[in-house]
């Protein structure tokens, strides 16, 4: 047995060590925090990119940055900003009142998108409308640029940045359109990257900021994101250094102060908060789509919004796990542009402009830390594996937005190409009216007023200038979706035209059956014109047999022929992607089913047939839906066969289909 002394010295000892060692690994996470707070990104210049195996990737990159933008112009407000382009041209002034409705031409107009709309419109009158297509490819192409050029002084690794800025134009493509919110992009970009410079290199820029801030003013409304973010960085640097940035705090209040200087003064300024607005829950126009946050839309998850998530996702957990390294900008500003893309669909391209730095910066960081030696043979061969990969996809999908298959695969209304969309604009319907000089008094709806005002002579009823339209006749308006509603605005209004898109307001179509003192005069992929029985009475009824033959259409399908397209052989999916590389695709929808859809609710059922069966036989049944529609016309014609192999056809591909299940189940009963 040992002595007592000898098992105290023993348990001394060891608890010594012990401590010894929890000392060591404490100095050890303590000089691993240290390198990690202290760690160095290596440079990056134009000739190391020019030199890096992901260069051709980055070119690739760009061009396809630049097909997606060069889409065929389909924005509703395109009309009401060549416009405003216009007017301001022509008038020498901005306007104060509104002259462009005739139902609300008492509200004020404050037009902060001016500069927007007149570089527009005179860019329109040089190279007309396919000048304004290039003209966005361009502004979109410059932003992404500028986000390049961001990463590259956050010395963010060519990969990360080639990989993030891909998935970012894929997630944004929907809101690349010729809007004013393109400026707004770019002079976000373009205020971050300045004040970036500033904070890390000490180089001075700032004196840009406020030339930034008197342009933003000028083009769009969301200028004040500028007061913010110049705000975010002057709180990190003085939380950085201690004391107040005095240069920063200068240019910052320069940049409020030339806010100030807009065509409408105090009212511009704030003008904005007025904007915030529309993100309330109990505001009327929270009810349009993009005002909306994805959980109150019920739409489907798309890639673009897997995107989104995924985004927001790695922003939050790239910036935790690194946080050390993080500014307190980074956080202000992540922080609150996630807030305003989860409060609305519309604000989503706001955060993924702030985020790709931010998440580009971190995955870099996290990257180099991996110093094995042995790992750097493999990291090299994973390097030039990954490029390919992504040229790979980028060509690809490049190839598939030339010729249209990534849109019509999707079933999304874009197309690329230059000039104006006829398939969006009510192009045809506007000369329709003009040369027949139907200058009557109108009611249209909301989505096609900003183009009827630019391109017919009378004023129309609405537009998508929501600051002008106001709440209460917006609200108005709506009603005239229930029952009695559009018999109410007639009465009040007293038109003699309703042109409107039938798409979007079919209960119109349902009213417009029952009123008999009105006649459908036209009718195209986009819209229907009515007039008043005693108005215009040169113009016949239309004859809805005009659009079968227009379509070279078969008028008279015998039995054994609609049996036929029917049962058309579906075809596979994968050799409808592999064309999708090589075919030009054609959207057929608003040509065929967007037709069809209104002859049936305007009862007109044997020529809606005509028009769902052609789609079927052109699209081969990819989109199942069309037996839907087709399902239905057969019952409540009682053909009873067809209208059970439609349904049928529809638990093919939705096997729990409540409707399709319950319909079989009457159709079973009368077969």
């Amino acid at each position: 047995m040992l002595p007592d002394y000898y098992t105290e010295i023993q348990s001394y000892m060891k608890n010594h060590k012990k401590k010894q060692k929890n000392s060591f690994t404490n100095k050890t996470k303590k000089n691993k925090f240290e390198k990690l707070s202290k760690l160095e990104l290596p440079q990056l210049n134009w000739i190391t990119i020019i030199k890096s195996k992901w260069f051709i990737p980055a070119i690739l990159l760009f061009f396809m940055v630049f097909i997606f933008s060069l889409r065929f112009l389909s924005d509703a407000d395109l009309g009401f900003h060549l416009k405003g382009g216009k007017w301001i041209t022509e008038n020498h002034s901005f306007p104060q009142k509104d002259t462009y409705t005739y139902t609300v031409n008492n509200n004020d107009y404050i037009n902060l998108h001016w500069l927007f709309q007149v570089i527009s419109y005179k860019l329109y009158t040089m190279t007309a409308y396919s000048g304004l297509s290039i003209y966005k490819a361009v502004l979109t192409s410059l932003l992404f640029f500028l986000l390049f050029v961001r990463n590259k002084i956050l010395k963010a690794s060519i990969p990360v940045t080639v990989i993030t800025l891909l998935a970012a134009i894929i997630c944004i493509e929907s809101r690349v359109v010729m809007r004013p919110e393109l400026f707004t992009y770019i002079f976000i970009t373009s205020t971050i990257l300045i004040l970036d410079i500033y904070y890390l290199q000490r180089k001075n820029y700032l004196f840009f900021l406020p030339v930034i801030l008197l342009l933003w003013v000028n083009s769009q409304g969301l200028f004040i994101l500028g007061w913010f973010i110049i705000g975010a960085y002057f709180i990190s640097t003085y939380i950085k250094d201690k004391k107040y940035d005095k240069k920063l705090l200068l240019y910052g209040i320069a940049s409020v102060a030339v806010s100030f200087i807009n065509p409408y003064f105090v009212k511009g300024v704030m003008f904005p908060f007025y904007l915030f607005t529309r993100f309330n829950e109990n505001n009327v126009f929270s009810n349009i789509v993009e005002f909306q946050s994805f959980w109150e839309t019920n739409q489907n998850l798309t890639i673009p919004y897997i995107l989104f998530f995924i985004f927001a996702f790695f922003s939050l957990f790239l910036f935790v796990i690194t946080i050390k390294r993080r500014k307190v900008h980074e956080f202000i500003l992540l922080i609150v542009f996630l807030y305003l893309s989860f409060s609305a669909i519309r604000n989503i391209p706001l955060f993924i402009i702030i985020s790709v730095p931010i998440i580009s910066i971190s995955l870099s960081e996290l990257i180099i830390r991996i110093k094995n030696k042995s790992f750097l043979h493999i990291k090299t061969r994973i390097n030039i594996t990954l490029a390919i990969i992504v040229s790979i996809f980028i060509i690809g999908l490049s190839m598939r937005l030339i010729t249209n298959s990534f849109y019509t695969g999707q079933r999304l209304k874009f197309k690329t190409g230059i000039g104006l969309d006829y398939n969006k604009q009510p192009i045809k319907a506007s000369e329709f009216l003009n040369n027949n000089n139907l200058d009557g008094r109108i009611i249209n709806d909301l989505n096609i007023g900003g183009w009827l005002e630019w391109s017919i002579h009378q004023p129309v009823f609405i537009d998508g200038r929501l600051e002008v339209i106001k709440e209460d006749f917006y609200k108005e308006t709506m009603f005239s979706n229930t029952e009695g509603g559009l018999r109410k605005l007639i009465a009040k209004y007293k038109p003699k035209l309703i042109i409107f898109d039938y798409e979007a307001n079919i209960s119109w179509i349902m009213q417009l059956n029952k009123l008999s003192n009105w006649r459908i005069i036209y009718v195209d992929e986009i819209v229907a014109i009515y007039a008043e029985k005693n108005y215009a009475l040169e113009i016949p009824v239309f004859d809805y047999n005009q659009l079968v033959r227009n379509k070279d259409i078969n008028i008279n399908p015998n039995d054994s022929v609609i049996w036929h397209i029917l049962k058309t052989p579906h075809q596979s999916k994968f050799k409808n992607w592999l064309n999708g590389f090589t075919q030009k695709s054609v959207y057929l929808y608003p040509k065929y089913l967007k037709i069809g859809t209104f002859l049936d609710i305007a009862e007109e059922k044997n020529i809606a047939e005509k028009f769902y069966l052609e789609f079927l036989k052109h699209d081969k049944g990819r989109y199942y839906k069309v037996y839907q529609n087709l399902g239905y016309l057969y019952l409540k014609t009682n053909q009873y066969k067809k209208a059970k192999y439609c349904f049928e056809q529809i638990l093919k591909h939705d096997k729990k289909n409540k409707a399709a299940i319950k319909n079989l189940n009457y159709l079973r009963s009368k077969i």
